[in-house]
C-alpha cells in the first residue's frame, strides 16, 4: 500500500494498514513528518514529492495494491493519482482525497472512482448523530478490529450458488449483508431479493470471519 501524505489523514491510516499486517509505504515531502512517522509508526518512508513519477518510482507505486493521495489539496492529489497512473502504476485501487466539489467532476472525467472527501464524511455522521443514528458505534467497532466490511462478487452461477449457500448459514451470527449493489444501482438485502450473477455483496462481518473465502 503506498500512502501520498503523512498528515493527519495519511497516519492514521498508515497506522491501521500496519495493524492489519499491511506493507505499508508513505510518501511525504517534509522531513520532520518523515521522521516522525518513522519513529513512531516504523513504517517506510519516502521522502520527496509524491507527484514527481520518480519519487512514485521509488515507493514501488507500480507494484502496489492500493495508492491513496491523501495530501492536503485535492489537486494535488489529483495530480498524485495521474502521475502514479503514467508511471505504471497497475494498482487495483487508487483513493483521491477532495476536499472541494468541484474535483469530483474532474475525478469522473479522469476515471478516478473512488473519492473521499473527509469534511462530508464527518457532517454526515455528525448529522445522523442528531437524528440519533450512531453511525459512529459502527466506525468504532472496525477502528477496534471487532467487525470488518466486505465486498464479494457473484461472478458466474456456480459462484453465486455457492455465495448464497454460505451467507445463509452465517447470516444473523456470523455475517450480515447491508447493501447489494446490480448494475451500478445499489439495494437493499430485501427478503424477497434474489441474488443474480454479476451482483455485488457488501457485508459486515466478525473481523476473523473470512466471507469470500
Amino acid at each position: 500500500m503506498v500512502i501520498a501524505g503523512g498528515g493527519g489523514v495519511g497516519k492514521a491510516l498508515a497506522k491501521r494498514l500496519i495493524e492489519r499486517g499491511e506493507r505499508v509505504v508513505v510518501v511525504d515531502k517534509d522531513p520532520s513528518t518523515c521522521s516522525m512517522l518513522r519513529e513512531e509508526l516504523g513504517v517506510e518512508v519516502v521522502e520527496g514529492d509524491a507527484t514527481n513519477m520518480n519519487v512514485l518510482q521509488r515507493a514501488g507505486v507500480e507494484h502496489c495494491d492500493a495508492l491513496f493521495a491523501l495530501v492536503g489539496q485535492g489537486n494535488i492529489n489529483v495530480m498524485i493519482a495521474l502521475a502514479a497512473t503514467v508511471c505504471g502504476c497497475k494498482a487495483g485501487r487508487v483513493v483521491v482525497r477532495v476536499d472541494n466539489d468541484r474535483y469530483l467532476e474532474v475525478c469522473s472525467m479522469l476515471g478516478l472512482k473512488e473519492v473521499v472527501n473527509p469534511a462530508k464524511s464527518v457532517a454526515v455522521v455528525v448529522s445522523e448523530m442528531v437524528r440519533g443514528v450512531k453511525l459512529t458505534t459502527l466506525a468504532e467497532m472496525y477502528y477496534k478490529g471487532y467487525i470488518d466490511v466486505e465486498s464479494v462478487k457473484a461472478e458466474d452461477e456456480q459462484y453465486l450458488q455457492a455465495l448464497v449457500t454460505k451467507i445463509a448459514h452465517m447470516v444473523g451470527q456470523e455475517c450480515h449483508p447491508i447493501l447489494v449493489i446490480r448494475n451500478s444501482k445499489i439495494m437493499l438485502p430485501e427478503p424477497n431479493l434474489k441474488l443474480k450473477a454479476g451482483d455485488e455483496v457488501v457485508l459486515i462481518k466478525r473481523r476473523s470471519l473470512m466471507c469470500a473465502s
